[in-house]
């Protein structure tokens, strides 16, 4: 970022033209994904942190094309700081399970954080560790004006629950999830794998018919509204949701 800053610094002439003017403008633009993830999100991870950077990179690049000693120095001191800690942190900001586990462990009551952990550590095949992440996930948003986020992550407690094989608990979580909002795909496709583990392919069927609402077109919610449709013995409406699926697919080879 100093590189390039100090090269446009010089080959466009800014020190004529007002360059704090162009350095200040620069970090304001580079700040913006930043600023756009905190409003889409609620929070951000540090990594993201690196964007901001940018301008302090822009406003040595000016220092230094000023070709003074003292703003050398100053820079150069600076940089060594910034890249000893970046050598120090980006271990933990290299893998999502170390990044996430720093993050709850400083933010030990941050909902979205959790529910980014227990991803992690299903990722890594700690179911048990995951489920404990989820639960607290969403005991943590419920009544907190996040519902999607206790949703979500009910409904990964109920997969994990399912893949357990305890499928009372898996329903449990799976209309603890419904209650919530019922309004991720993902939801009402677990809730009909439960029923469908349970041999209710009625029930089944009619929750992947809600998946699929909630995200049309959904090529799992169709495939799995198809086989549910076939064991109910209506190969009409298999059909049907097959060749939609089909449809889906088309431009997907694989």
């Amino acid at each position: 970022g100093i590189a390039i800053s100090l090269g446009a610094a010089g080959g466009w002439g800014l020190r004529r033209r007002r360059p704090e003017g162009f350095a200040i403008a620069w970090w304001l633009v580079s700040l913006a994904p930043s600023l756009y993830a905190v409003a889409c999100t609620g929070y951000l991870a540090a990594r993201y942190l690196y964007i901001p950077a940018v301008g302090v990179a822009c406003l040595a690049a000016l220092a230094c094309a000023a070709w003074r000693r003292s703003a050398f120095l100053a820079v150069g001191g600076a940089l060594a700081v910034w890249l000893l800690f970046a050598l120090l942190r980006v271990h933990a900001w290299s893998d999502g399970f170390r990044l996430w586990s720093r993050e709850v462990e400083l933010n030990p009551t941050r909902a979205p954080s959790l529910l980014a952990y227990g991803t992690t550590l299903s990722g890594k095949g700690d179911l048990v560790k995951a489920a404990a992440a989820f639960r607290r996930a969403a005991e943590l948003s419920r009544g907190k004006g996040d519902e999607r986020t206790e949703e979500y992550a009910r409904s990964n407690l109920c997969e994990i629950q399912a893949a357990r094989g305890d499928l009372d608990a898996a329903l449990a979580e799976c209309k603890a999830a419904v209650d919530a909002g019922g309004w991720l795909a993902d939801t009402w496709i677990n809730l009909g794998n439960v029923h469908a583990a349970d041999g209710a392919w009625d029930k089944a069927l009619r929750a992947y018919q809600r998946a699929e609402e909630r995200d049309p077109g959904g090529y799992e919610a169709l495939t799995l509204a198809a086989d549910a449709a076939y064991r109910l013995g209506d190969r009409e409406l298999s059909l049907e949701y097959l060749d939609r699926a089909a449809e889906v697919a088309s431009g997907y080879p694989a």
